[in-house]
């Protein structure tokens, strides 16, 4: 299976979680606390899926990004999926899943909660585009946004009106 693909399977799981789904508006009005405030991006926990902890990845609204309009926000969270894609077929750990998302004019991904729900350690050193995970210390690439690599003829997935969730 394919990282598209194993994400769509995660696609579903999360529509079929209404719990899920009411964290992440309130993760989208900023009525809960994120885990991770990143230079551009908070991360939310927001529930467990099988055997995986989801996380919702959004613009931070007091950052450039955040101000962006919907398809420049949907373009530069499309990178972050492919680079996760780009890099899980080359062998690589990344979150297990990566799923657009909207929300009003906002544009979002649901990946996986490398925290496990705040119940793990995560390392990330801010010069780096990886994070040293659980006790093993596992590299796991996170970083890896428009900035980690901007491929010029980007085709859209990840954001197709079919395999996005609309909240």
């Amino acid at each position: 299976m394919n990282y598209l693909e194993r994400s769509q399977k995660a696609k579903i799981e999360i529509l079929n979680n209404n719990r899920l789904i009411d964290i992440a508006r309130n993760a989208f009005d900023e009525r809960i606390k994120p885990f991770s405030i990143g230079g551009t991006v908070n991360l939310y926990s927001i529930g467990k899926i099988s055997d995986m902890y989801v996380a919702l990845r959004i613009f931070r609204t007091d950052r450039t990004e955040g101000k962006f309009d919907l398809e420049r926000q949907m373009d530069l969270m499309e990178h972050y999926c492919q680079n996760a894609e780009y890099l899980d077929a080359s062998n690589q750990l990344v979150p297990r899943f990566c799923i657009g998302a909207i929300f009003g004019n906002k544009a979002a991904i649901f990946t996986e909660d490398l925290s496990n729900g705040w119940n793990q350690e995560i390392l990330h050193h801010p010069d780096k585009v990886y994070a040293l995970v659980g006790p093993e210390q596992k590299i796991v690439y996170v970083d890896i946004d428009w900035l980690f690599r901007a491929p010029s003829n980007l085709e859209i997935k990840y954001f197709l009106n079919e395999n996005l969730i609309r909240i």
